[in-house]
């Protein structure tokens, strides 16, 4: 099998796999089959997936207050708590433990609860976790809340955790399919990450491509663009993307007058052609013309 149709099987798996569920009362569920989860997303809720970060915004899209999900190779809570308590500690110097790790019930599973507390721009962030493992995973899911600005969920966080389904309860994906879409597809620039396809829980028909770029000093900035696997043409050797948004859900299609991903005989390439009028600097616009070989990175991929 050629690398393209590698790439292909992917999109194929992320479109009969990955589609959203319907949901009473309004609500809808994304479907992350690699993670092996379907969350509902509360009515009126925005959701995307941010990397190897799930983020359900409860007001304002893309910030605090906010439900994130992650997973973790844990075959328990206790003992994951204790090492991200750590990483926390690093994280964020005046971290206080405000609530002490404890088992509890949420939704009829039992889990573990710990509560963070810490300032980000001179603000108190309420920081909650709760570890929930399902065989040797852990299911991290976190609440961002500033109480001073009115910032704050209720009981949201217990709701997703009360209303997810496993697939391992259900019957996971067979093995084949779960470890093809494990990876990324990545254009290196000197070593570093420039752009890379995330192929690892992609929601519903959607792939999501990282841009990184290095700004004035040493670090780099970074924009996402979500590109809709759905409406894409695939003519057997070029898939074809017709719609894309950005990061915060809003469409920027207008931005390319192509986007595709390609076999070139050599390998994968991501071929791009900007409008012009759309090039005119600032983050969003990080996304430039040209022809990018893409390389399988943390994927066994296999050829026939």
């Amino acid at each position: 099998m050629k690398k393209l149709m590698t790439a292909l099987c992917f999109i194929l798996i992320f479109s009969m796999l990955l589609s959203p569920a319907a949901a009473a009362e309004g609500k809808s569920t994304d479907t992350l089959v690699n993670w092996g989860i379907k969350i509902t997303v509360p009515e009126g809720k925005t959701s995307i997936l941010k990397g190897d970060e799930y983020y359900i915004y409860a007001k304002n899209e893309g910030s605090i207050p906010y439900v994130m999900v992650k997973v973790y190779d844990f075959d328990s809570e206790k003992a994951f708590i204790s090492e991200f308590t750590k990483y926390m500690q690093k994280q964020y110097k005046d971290l206080k433990v405000t609530s002490k790790a404890a088992p509890k019930t949420v939704g009829g599973r039992d889990c573990w609860e710990i509560d963070y507390a810490y300032k980000v721009s001179g603000y108190d962030v309420a920081d909650r976790r709760i570890a929930l493992t399902v065989g040797e995973r852990t299911y991290m899911f976190a609440s961002k809340e500033v109480a001073s600005l009115g910032l704050t969920i209720g009981d949201m966080l217990e709701q997703v955790v009360a209303d997810c389904e496993f697939l391992t309860e259900e019957g996971a994906p067979d093995e084949q399919n779960d470890e093809l879409a494990d990876g990324y597809l990545y254009c290196l620039d000197n070593g570093m990450p420039k752009y890379w396809l995330d192929f690892t829980g992609a929601v519903a028909d959607n792939l999501v491509l990282h841009c990184y770029f290095r700004g004035s000093d040493p670090t780099f900035y970074e924009s996402i663009y979500i590109l809709d696997v759905a409406t894409a043409d695939n003519t057997g050797d070029t898939l074809t993307i017709r719609k894309v948004s950005d990061g915060f859900g809003f469409d920027r299609s207008d931005w390319f007058k192509k986007l595709v991903i390609r076999e070139d005989g050599n390998g994968l390439v991501m071929e791009v052609e900007r409008d012009k009028k759309t090039l005119a600097g600032g983050s969003e616009s990080a996304l430039l013309s040209g022809k990018y070989p893409m390389e399988p990175v943390g994927v066994d991929v296999r050829y026939e």
